[in-house]
């Protein structure tokens, strides 16, 4: 059961995390990813009425 666990924690786990989809968080994930790290990005739902 302990291996399960590890095995999540690693395919969960991030270098970075950029908030948003725009230029410049495009861009950012880009040259983040270029450069070898492990990079998430969040982009919220653009039907939204918030």
């Amino acid at each position: 059961m302990a291996n399960l666990l590890i095995d999540s924690l690693k395919v969960r786990t991030y270098d970075a995390i950029v908030i948003g989809s725009g230029m410049s968080g495009g861009w950012a994930a880009k040259e983040l990813t270029e450069h070898g790290l492990r990079t998430l990005v969040l982009e919220r739902d653009g039907t939204s009425n918030t």
